[in-house]
């Protein structure tokens, strides 16, 4: 899905766009009903209206799709990040910052595992499973390592 607009889209933007500013002002005679009809026929004032509110919901939902997507992957992504830390704090004998950087990966987990079944594209859906099976084994395998380096 892109978020800009396909040429086909904004070739017709132009051309609805194109009429209503020819009949504005080059007829002054004609109404926004008359208006309407030429560019949607078949709508009436409120017709267009419902029909563009609709349109406007469905961007809406769009938009709000694509920023959960990318907002889950950020999150996966930091989650792995915050794994990697762990180990290298570790390394350093610094426990209490390893089991920090371990609540905040939870923290994170359970927050992806709440926002996942709203993703509603099936294929990014079991993407986003897939690598949150991984984040989790990943979590236990460290977890275990900060239990072991007491």
């Amino acid at each position: 899905m892109s978020f800009f607009p396909s040429a086909r889209q904004v070739k017709a933007d132009q051309q609805v766009a194109g009429k209503l500013q020819l009949n504005s002002y080059g007829n002054r005679s004609l109404g926004f009903a008359t208006e309407t009809q030429e560019v949607f026929p078949g709508l009436s004032n409120l017709g267009l209206k419902q029909h563009l509110r609709m349109a406007d919901q469905q961007d809406l939902s769009a938009q709000a799709d694509q920023d959960r997507l990318d907002f889950l992957r950020t999150d996966l992504d930091l989650c792995f990040t915050f794994a990697d830390l762990i180990i290298t704090e570790l390394g350093l004998q610094d426990r209490g910052a390893a089991k920090s950087l371990l609540a905040k990966a939870e923290q994170g987990y359970a927050t992806i595992e709440y926002f996942l079944p709203k993703v509603c594209n099936e294929r990014e859906h079991q993407a986003l499973q897939q690598r949150l099976h991984q984040l989790r084994a990943r979590l236990d395998s460290v977890a275990g390592q900060i239990r072991a380096n007491v």
